[in-house]
């Protein structure tokens, strides 16, 4: 089963509208119509929209009191609770609108397998990528599909006592399928194709968690056309807001972030991104831009991170770090930074934003004050790739350089200890890190040291994705689409 991961291709095309409708009965609605769009792309992009890591026009009341100065990455003990409007230990990608990676309830001590289902595969015998979120009830629901083309996709509730499906319904995923979302006012949300329609749309689907039945809407935008696949990982605000990027045209080609009001509606759009930077190059027709993955700060301050090649493309990559007042949609600040990102943006518990920029040299560590959009920059070598999470202390948790593992890295840079041959997967609430590989890992937080390992049941198939439960379980998914749960 691939990983994805945040590192950007040399160029990013806009993929063409493909892919089989989702089987079943989900029925269709639209809160907003394409003039609706229209009518709100009415942002002034010249607001606050200066370089140089400027602040906007107020930039406190999004902001935090900064990224801590101490090298270890140290935050300091604080209640450890995650601002959004989702419901469970695991329920989105990154755990939290923070993307901080952090599940919020204890790790078991000792596990051992206690059930196991098969899912379907095709041809291939293997998933390709798939995903688990969990509620605060103790269910898992699992996004799969096929390795090849994406077939046999599939959306399932499962107890995570159990392991006793208790509905499961058929999707079409696409590249914007990634983790499901467990929302606090009930219902999961997950983009995939829309049903019956010819030209294969993709919409945002809402299921009932009793039942797996659906709703979808696009909100009258193209959300298809969003890219890297990440993208598509909505922001979920504390007052159950969802902040959408979405994409305009197709030679030139507009992203925008807007605000969903938990009522359905838009309450306002951003600039194009764009704007923002240096002018877009094309080089042979390829478009050489995309944004981050969207994080929400302190207040629902909205952070992306926009990757450009300026004129002259090369290696000259640029990240243009910025921020957008959850209220008006408004910019805050604009920080250039020399380089493509290869992992974040993530908030850390004291506000500070982290990511991983790549320029000429080595990886650097980018620091972000949340206030003001300052910067620190610190070199890593070996190179880490993607960042997991943050630990609640603040040290952040990063792909290593050369397939399966771990970099534990303090604010400086610095290495506080490695760990081969397992993929970070979530932290627990007592600092134990899961991590897999061919089996799945305790870590201990402050060394890095295996505290526990457990076996999957099938030998035939890598552990491609774990998470906890509301109660200390763990439910994971081999490659071979074995579902399998484990407790104390």
């Amino acid at each position: 089963m691939p990983r994805r991961r945040n590192r950007p291709a040399m160029a990013r095309t806009i993929r063409a509208l493909s892919g089989l409708a989702v089987a079943g009965a989900i029925a269709a609605s639209s809160s907003c119509s394409r003039s609706d769009l229209e009518s709100q792309l009415l942002v002034d992009a010249s607001s606050d929209s200066s370089s140089g890591g400027s602040s906007g026009s107020s930039g406190s009341s999004g902001g935090s009191s900064g990224a801590s100065g101490s090298s270890s990455g140290s935050v300091g003990p604080q209640k450890d609770t995650c601002p959004s409007a989702v419901s469970g230990p695991q329920p989105m990608l990154g755990n939290c609108s923070t993307r901080d990676g952090r599940s919020r309830v204890r790790a078991p001590a000792a596990p051992h397998v206690t059930w196991t289902t098969k899912l379907p595969t095709d041809s291939s015998g293997q998933l390709g990528w798939s995903s688990i979120a969990t509620d605060a009830a103790g269910n898992a629901y699992v996004a799969a599909n096929g390795q090849v083309s994406g077939s046999n996709g599939s959306l399932l509730r499962v107890s995570g006592a159990d392991g006793t499906v208790a509905w499961m319904v058929p999707i079409q995923p696409d590249g914007e399928t990634t983790t499901p979302i467990v929302l606090s006012s009930g219902g999961i949300d997950l983009c995939a194709y829309t049903p019956g329609d010819a030209q294969n749309v993709n919409a945002l689907f809402t299921f009932d968690p009793a039942t797996g039945s659906a709703t979808s809407t696009n909100f009258g935008f193209d959300l298809d056309s969003a890219s890297p696949p990440e993208t598509a990982d909505i922001a979920v605000g504390s007052d159950g807001s969802l902040y959408v990027t979405h994409q305009v045209g197709v030679i030139d080609t507009k992203t925008y972030i807007s605000r969903i009001g938990p009522d359905g509606s838009v309450r306002w759009t951003t600039p194009d991104l764009s704007t923002f930077g240096p002018p877009l190059t094309y080089l042979s027709g390829v478009l050489t831009f995309f944004p981050s993955t969207v994080a929400l700060a302190k207040d629902d301050m909205v952070v992306v991170f926009w990757n450009l090649t300026p004129e002259g493309g090369g290696q000259n990559y640029q990240t243009i770090a910025l921020a957008f007042d959850a209220a008006t949609g408004k910019s805050k600040w604009v920080t250039p930074l020399q380089g493509e990102t290869e992992g974040g943006p993530v908030v850390r518990s004291d506000g500070s934003i982290v990511a991983l920029v790549q320029g000429q040299g080595p990886v650097n560590l980018v620091v972000l004050d949340a206030a003001t959009g300052s910067s620190r920059e610190s070199p890593v070598y070996p190179q880490p790739w993607w960042i997991y999470g943050v630990t609640q202390s603040g040290v952040v948790l990063t792909e290593a350089d050369q397939g399966y593992g771990t970099y534990a890295i303090a604010d400086d840079g610095s290495f506080l200890w490695t760990h081969t041959g397992a993929t970070v997967r979530t932290i627990a609430s007592d600092g134990t890190i899961i991590a897999s590989g061919d089996t799945i890992e305790g870590l201990d937080e402050t060394t890095g040291t295996t505290k526990w390992e457990l076996a999957p049941p099938s030998p035939a198939g890598c552990v491609a994705f774990v998470a906890l439960t509301s109660d200390g379980k763990l439910v994971a998914l081999q490659c071979d689409g074995t579902l399998f749960g484990a407790s104390d």
